[in-house]
């Protein structure tokens, strides 16, 4: 008889995994449409405008998904400020009789726009034969040419923005320019959306929080707020942008660090939070012409595509995606770090240029931590939480599991857990933290202590702890040039 070999295959299902919630990250924002605190997966831009409509929520999404190649959640935070528009100023009217333009109460704008209307024919208004068309960029790019006819009422379509029209004549060339913000929410709507973003089912690592100019009251509620997160087992951290540069008018520089430093003073409290100062301008994914977004989003677009370590400051990965602060001419649009310092020391996420390099960088992805805390960079903060949250999955497992009493009382009697059994837990919970944090970290280990008396039938309280020894990120060379005679091999 031949020798004969069978073979039979076993199915250990070792394909099955948790949920990863790695790079994912959940947005809060303002919106035109959609239902308010509900949290939303979602994993395209068309998907998320017909969801939401046009407003910082999708915007800021669709960015993300493009950047990270990850689906996003989106959760429409509630309007508390109405978008608004800046001073409207005219030139080029007619000599007589013209047209008073103003901006309408009838609606608010819906975004951050640079807008130039331009008469291209003249008229009478409440006349047919006035043309217009309209830019959302500052001139850059213009949509089609447009008939007023005889309506008193200029609309940009999908904006927010009507113009009313006076009485009067309107010359060809007329320009109307002026700047628009869009709707805020406030600490409230943030906290509604985090509510909802805690209890939900859907999978994410960050939290994005946009529509808000935030303030220190806002950073320290919302801390408060994301660090409750871990009562569910979720370990979670959010990004966040204090108000624009110039904002509030004309801003020198130092006015802009004194006014932040305030914020620096009062709420680097604690953990779980980055905060962006000011911001640049990218080509919406949606409109597809330049507009400004907060540096927090690019952070966050940043990590949906990089592995845990990596330093989202690492130059060698590029600059942020598609951001520039300068014009066209290379005059400065938007706060940089490297030419203007000082927001940096004071824990915000800054963008920066360097010579001979196109674009913006992110300067350090800070933790809006205290000086002097082991959270100095975002990349640790998601190290330890992703360590966190793979930790509470596997000590989950281990409420109720059978484990031996040693046999050798403590001093005063105290029942311990036979050291075999605490050694198989650190092992294994130390293997698994390995797994997920392998390149990521230099080291890591789930330790248990030994002095828990599990004496009570009622059971005792296993006490681990998690140590990680962090990767090393050079945040400075110091060089030192000079000619020698020659070289000795």
């Amino acid at each position: 008889m031949l020798p004969t070999i069978s073979y039979a295959r076993a199915d250990g299902n070792t394909g099955a995994s948790r949920s990863s919630p790695t790079g994912i990250i959940a947005v809060i924002g303002t919106s035109a449409s959609g239902n308010v605190a509900k949290p939303t997966s979602t994993t395209g831009k068309a998907q998320a405008l017909a969801s939401f409509g046009h407003g910082d929520l999708a915007e800021y999404g669709a960015h993300i998904i493009d950047v990270g190649r990850k689906q996003v959640v989106l959760c429409k935070a509630v309007e508390a400020t109405p978008g608004s528009f800046g001073t409207l100023t005219t030139a080029g009217q007619p000599g007589s009789s013209p047209s008073v333009i103003t901006a309408s109460a009838a609606t608010k704008p819906v975004d951050r726009f640079r807008v130039v209307v331009q008469f291209t024919k003249a008229g009478t208004v409440g006349t047919a034969g006035i043309f217009w068309r309209a830019s959302l960029d500052g001139g850059k790019t213009y949509g089609p040419e447009t008939a007023l006819g005889t309506a008193n009422t200029l609309v940009i379509p999908d904006t927010g923005i009507t113009l009313a029209l006076a009485a009067g004549g309107i010359s060809a060339g007329e320009t109307v320019t002026f700047k628009t913000r869009g709707p805020l929410t406030n600490l409230a709507g943030v906290q509604a959306c985090l509510d909802a973003l805690k209890t939900t089912g859907l999978t994410y690592e960050a939290i994005l929080i946009g529509s808000l100019d935030a303030v220190a009251t806002d950073i320290n509620g919302i801390r408060i707020a994301v660090d409750a997160f871990m009562q569910k087992g979720l370990s979670k951290r959010a990004f966040v942008n204090v108000r624009a540069w110039g904002d509030t008018g004309v801003e020198t520089a130092q006015a802009y660090i004194d006014a932040l430093t305030l914020i620096s003073n009062a709420s680097r409290t604690g953990l779980r939070v980055a905060v962006g100062a000011d911001g640049g301008y990218i080509a919406s994914p949606i409109r597809g012409i330049s507009m400004y977004r907060p540096t927090a989003l690019f952070l966050a677009a940043r990590v949906a595509r990089i592995s845990i370590g990596t330093d989202a400051a690492a130059v060698a990965d590029g600059p942020a995606d598609g951001v520039t602060i300068t014009d066209d001419d290379g005059n400065p649009l938007c706060w940089d770090e490297s030419a203007t310092p000082g927001l940096d020391d004071l824990g915000f996420v800054t963008l920066c240029r360097f010579a001979r390099r196109a674009g913006a960088f992110i300067g350090n992805p800070r933790s809006f931590s205290p000086i002097g805390s082991d959270y100095v960079f975002d990349q640790q903060e998601r190290c330890m939480e992703v360590a966190e949250e793979r930790s509470y999955d596997f000590l989950l497992e281990e409420f109720s599991a059978k484990k031996r009493r040693d046999p050798v009382p403590g001093p005063q009697g105290q029942v311990y857990m036979l050291e075999a059994d605490v050694a198989d837990i650190e092992q294994r919970g130390t293997l698994d933290l390995a797994l997920v944090l392998r390149g990521e970290v230099t080291d890591v280990r789930l330790r248990l202590s030994r002095s828990e008396d599990f004496g009570s039938n009622a059971g005792g309280v296993l006490k681990p702890s998690i140590e990680i020894v962090s990767l090393i990120y050079i945040k400075g060379i110091a060089v030192t040039s000079r000619f020698v005679r020659s070289f000795t091999i």
